[in-house]
């Protein structure tokens, strides 16, 4: 691993959403990660926290999590609300470059968890729940979000295809 002393990490924006995504590995011991993924770039977020899309994708068995914290946090946005448990002891490597990578430790981040309960349809007042299809699709729909916790440290630039976060 080498260090430099300039940080520029490098994402690219969607298409269609205009959000910037940047490729992040994640390592953290309990539950055991260590694999990349890609975290949508969020100002409004206050912490960063890990998709239940991409927690279940990693294999995190919630059962587990919530033996550990069974009162989790309540985390609440533009898209509503989830339980959010809590990652301790978490590294992001940021890879520069070939060969180069940038290792942020942050003591902890949020990994979330959706409640879907049943819902009154608002025209007609019938009640009804997702089934665990569409749970398993909502839940991958949302991204994991580099939050204001860790980018508060950078420079934010964004062209048309690119995000940049910089840090001397």
């Amino acid at each position: 691993m080498r260090w430099v002393d300039t940080i520029r990490i490098t994402g690219v924006r969607h298409p269609t959403q205009r959000l910037g995504y940047i490729r992040i590995h994640i390592k953290c011991e309990d539950p055991h990660i260590d694999k990349q993924i890609p975290f949508a770039v969020d100002t409004g977020a206050s912490i960063t926290v890990l998709s239940e899309g991409d927690g279940v994708e990693l294999g995190i068995d919630y059962d587990e999590i919530a033996k550990k914290q069974p009162v989790p946090s309540v985390m609440r946005g533009i898209g509503g609300s989830s339980l959010v448990y809590e990652l301790l002891d978490v590294e992001l490597w940021f890879e520069l470059s070939e060969d180069r990578w940038y290792v942020e430790k942050i003591d902890s981040m949020g990994l979330m968890k959706h409640q879907y309960a049943t819902a009154v349809c608002p025209s007609c007042g019938e009640e009804w729940s997702w089934r665990k299809e569409e749970n398993a699709i909502y839940a991958k729909r949302i991204p994991s979000l580099l939050g204001i916790d860790v980018i508060q440290k950078y420079n934010i630039r964004f062209t048309d295809k690119l995000i940049l976060l910089e840090r001397p």
